[in-house]
């Protein structure tokens, strides 16, 4: 099977992309999947959750590199189905290689004016340095889920961005995120089974468009 590479990326910090990268390898590895989890963020955050991750528990191939000569070298010589790469925030050299290199890039967006005006500000770093035939897809990231505040991002989203995908459905902020990366897990491993239901579904979803 031909690999597919999954860029996770925003030039804003914050907005949750190791935290959306890790789970959507780990969700790979849970359905069978062959999957490598590149790490190109010099902060290291999937890099430090992999080394508290406990032995017994099954890990995605880690692989840490944060040079933008040699990100493309790493990631053609990995022959596993997905590959999921974290990037780093900030317009950063090491961004323009994983758009240029990825099939599919999620943006995680939180609803947040500052974040709303970081997309345009993406958009420019994604027309010059994108693929041709790349899709990208908008999600929205650590909102509460007792706001309308998704939904309204998400109108505004289609709105102004028809260009690009949307998902129905993100990731809200929850406690178990925390608890359970802090331990070198996911929520996976953990008792939240609404936070469980959430990576599922979005996995599933970028999945489908994958194989659209």
């Amino acid at each position: 099977m031909e690999k597919q590479i999954v860029g996770v990326a925003n030039s804003k910090g914050g907005t949750g992309k190791s935290t959306i990268a890790i789970h959507l390898a780990c969700c790979a590895l849970e359905t069978g999947v062959n999957v490598s989890l590149v790490d190109t963020d010099a902060q290291g955050s999937v890099k430090d959750w992999a080394n508290v991750r406990p032995d017994s528990m099954e890990t995605p191939n880690v692989v840490c590199n944060n040079d933008p000569y040699s990100i493309h070298v790493t990631i053609e010589r990995l022959e596993d189905e997905l590959i999921v790469v974290d990037s780093p925030a900030g317009l950063s050299e090491i961004t323009g290689e994983v758009l240029g290199l990825s099939d599919l890039v999620l943006v995680p967006i939180m609803p947040s004016v500052l974040d709303l005006w970081g997309v345009g500000e993406f958009e420019r770093v994604l027309e010059e340095q994108a693929q041709e035939g790349l899709e990208v897809v908008l999600v929205t990231s650590k909102y509460d889920h007792a706001s309308t505040l998704s939904e309204e991002l998400a109108e505004y989203l289609s709105e102004e961005y028809p260009e690009y995908s949307h998902l129905e459905y993100g990731i809200c902020d929850r406690v178990a995120y925390k608890r359970q990366m802090g331990q070198g897990q996911t929520v996976l491993e953990g008792n939240d089974a609404r936070a469980k239901n959430e990576v599922r579904r979005l996995y599933h979803d970028i999945n489908d468009l994958l194989h659209e």
